[in-house]
This record gives structure tokens, C-alpha cells and sequence, in this order.
């Protein structure tokens, strides 16, 4: 099943406090993705830290708030924040609540290239209903709503320890989760009891980038298997 981080690692509550940092690495862990090397190309970092913060900011003040949200860190012996891990809990939202939540998508420069342009919007029409369209009701079901572990803390049980807090709470409702996950991350949901729903390969390069990849819908029924 899998080693859990030893515990020298603690998991707490997130505040607001904390956006930035949970930002900062969210960014580091996909620097290797082919659309965070088409930035980083020509925006500096910090401004995609602005962006991504900006991003985080009504999960962690108006969902918390509503009680339709959950966001942990997980910190190290000497307190400094190493990965986060965040929850949508089953909660009847109006339309005006779910984009309070969802918050407003910052301005993107349109100076940047097109295609990157092309790539953005893309992405906002084909994979923002995902789960929906996977049978994810927000108001019954728990989802997933972003995971990272910083790049030197990886492969120490950490994002296993996050996936099954974030379990624990689901069976104890008798609630299924659903996650979008990355081709990285699929062995450890498939591992903590998720099953694959669709496949969403992503061609980089019709847009202008090098590179390919894909993501899973995925779904885990209270209790796991």
C-alpha cells in the first residue's frame, strides 16, 4: 500500500497566511510540464506566483468561510511548509457562491504568445467540467482541489499522507471523491483505492509547445475499493 511520511512531517490548516507559499510550490512541482516551461519562457516567475496566488485566494477565505472547503499544509521539524493538499466538502452552493470560491481568473498578458493564448483558453473550455461531466455533484460528492509536494520532499510518503486524511474524511461521510490527476500522481490514487474514469491526452504542440501529456479523471467510492 505504500509508505506514509514518518513523523517528522505534520500536517495543519492552512490560513490565508499561506497562499503564497502553497502557490510557490505548486508552481516548482510542475516545472517540468511543457506549459510551465512555455512561461517560464516569457514571464518571470513571480509574476506566475502573483497569478497562481490570486488563483487560491477565495478557496481559502470564502470556501473555508462556507464551510465547502478544506486546505492542510504539511510542514517540516522546523515549521517550513514542505507540501498542501486541499478538499472540496459536499455543500449546496448558489451559482454567486461557486464563483466566489472559484474566484476571478487574474488578466492574462495579451502580449504572450498566441499560441500559449490558444492553450489557456483551451484548457479553461475543455477540462473546466471534467468531472461533471463524470458525474461530480458538489453537492454530494468530495473532490480533490490540488495536491503538491516541493520537489526535494517527493517520493517521502507525503502526498500519501494528504490522499489519506483526505479519505478518512469521505468514508467517514459514506461519500465518494473525484481528482483530476496527473500521469505522475496516478499510481498513488490507483494505490489508495480511485479507478480511472477518462483519459484526457493533451497535445502541447498544436498550440505551439513541445511536448505531450495526459489526465484522469478519477473517482474513489467511500471505503476504496
Amino acid at each position: 500500500m505504500g509508505e506514509v511520511a514518518s513523523p517528522v512531517f505534520t500536517m495543519q490548516e492552512a490560513t490565508i497566511d499561506d497562499v503564497r507559499d502553497m502557490a510557490t510550490i505548486f508552481l516548482r512541482g510542475l516545472s517540468w510540464d511543457p506549459l510551465s516551461k512555455a512561461f517560464d519562457e516569457v514571464m518571470p516567475f513571480e509574476d506566475q506566483v502573483e497569478i497562481q496566488t490570486q488563483r487560491q485566494v477565495g478557496r481559502l477565505t470564502v470556501g473555508h468561510e462556507l464551510g465547502a472547503c478544506r486546505t492542510w499544509k504539511v510542514v517540516d521539524e522546523h515549521g517550513k511548509m514542505v507540501a498542501w493538499g486541499a478538499l472540496s466538502i459536499p455543500t449546496p452552493l448558489t451559482e454567486d457562491q461557486k464563483l466566489a470560491i472559484k474566484g476571478k481568473f487574474p488578466d492574462i498578458p495579451k502580449d504572450l504568445p498566441e499560441g500559449l493564448l490558444r492553450c489557456i483558453k483551451s484548457f479553461e473550455e475543455n477540462y473546466g467540467d471534467c468531472l461533471e461531466r463524470n458525474g461530480y455533484d458538489p453537492a454530494v460528492h468530495y473532490a480533490r482541489q490540488g495536491t503538491m509536494v516541493d520537489i526535494p520532499y517527493q517520493r517521502k510518503g507525503i502526498g500519501r499522507m494528504i490522499t489519506r486524511k483526505c479519505n478518512d474524511i469521505a468514508d467517514q461521510a459514506g461519500a465518494a471523491t473525484f481528482v483530476k490527476a496527473r500521469p505522475s500522481s496516478r499510481p498513488l490514487f490507483e494505490q489508495e483505492g480511485y479507478r480511472v474514469l477518462e483519459e484526457m491526452p493533451i497535445d502541447y504542440e498544436e498550440f505551439g509547445i513541445k511536448g505531450k501529456t495526459e489526465m484522469f479523471v478519477m473517482k474513489r467510492e467511500a471505503g476504496g475499493w
